[in-house]
């Protein structure tokens, strides 16, 4: 889990011996401070913008179908989902089982939107056209306009789950944490910190903290995405 937007403003704040912000200021801070909540923000969207599949971003979702519907939107905050889809995982979309349903867990799997429309649009339209009653599906492509679908309109209300990478929305109240685990929260600071050095006309500070953030960057995609198979020293960077 992730420090509050509060404590990182703070922590970064405090590095330069200014007065806190609390609970009860924070939405309202102005000038330096505000600059400072600003100065976080942007910090924390650098380093989720660096890899598309942060670990601390996976999510499943699991969507219902509708009858007769073959398209999908991806998720996003707006729908009350966990982050905007950044990344797909296209291997593991899997039917849920239902025993009300009478069906089983099964793996769906990827075909491209070419080979959907050479082989199986026709045979959903005909289906339809045809009455058949039992429409399970069992395929699923990348339609182009970037939604998602499955080979046949479902004829109940299937439900598919499947697992993503999204992406957080910006902090904006002082109780959000932010997905980055807490063990990070150092590069965060250091990130911030080359930044109000520069601010500060400190030239030799900002460079110096900017070498440690991006070592510190550098090392957790090694450590999260890379995954070395043999433990190794990652500790980098200042201290403080």
């Amino acid at each position: 889990m992730g420090s509050t937007y509060l404590n990182i403003t703070n922590a970064v704040i405090r590095r330069f011996s200014d007065v806190e912000l609390t609970s009860v200021n924070f939405a309202a801070a102005t000038t330096y401070h505000a600059y400072v909540k600003d100065v976080v923000n942007d910090v924390i969207r650098e380093i989720q913008q660096t890899e598309r599949q942060w670990p601390f971003n996976h999510q499943t979702k699991t969507q219902t179908l509708t009858v007769d519907e073959q398209e999908y939107p991806w998720p996003t905050i707006a729908d009350g989902d966990d982050g905007d889809a950044e990344a797909i995982d296209w291997d593991t979309f899997f039917l849920v089982k239902d025993d009300t349903l009478s069906i089983s867990q099964k793996k769906l799997e990827n075909i491209d939107y070419d080979e959907y429309l050479e082989r199986h649009k026709s045979r959903a339209e005909n289906m339809i056209i045809t009455g058949t009653n039992l429409r399970v599906p069992k395929l699923i492509y990348r339609a182009q306009n970037n939604n998602w679908g499955v080979d046949i309109k479902p004829d109940r209300e299937y439900q598919v789950s499947y697992e993503y990478w999204g992406y957080p929305s910006e902090l904006t109240a002082f109780d959000n944490a932010t997905t980055i685990p807490s063990r990070f929260d150092w590069i965060i600071k250091h990130g911030c910190y080359s930044e109000l050095y520069g601010q500060r006309g400190d030239p030799g500070m900002k460079d110096r903290y900017a070498n440690s953030y991006r070592k510190g960057l550098d090392n957790m995609v090694e450590l999260l995405i890379n995954k070395p198979s043999e433990f190794r020293d990652g500790r980098v960077g200042i201290a403080g």
